[in-house]
């Protein structure tokens, strides 16, 4: 799943559909440092 930048609107690049269809499972994940959240 990829985000559109010129008006926010989710697109899919196919890889999400190719994963399914090869029987597998996706877990959505991020990485990102929220502040206080991480050890300096």
């Amino acid at each position: 799943m990829l985000i559109n930048v010129s008006n926010n609107s989710p697109y899919s690049n196919g890889l999400l559909e190719a994963a399914h269809q090869a029987g597998l499972v996706v877990h959505p994940y991020t990485f990102r440092a929220d502040k206080g959240q991480i050890p300096d």
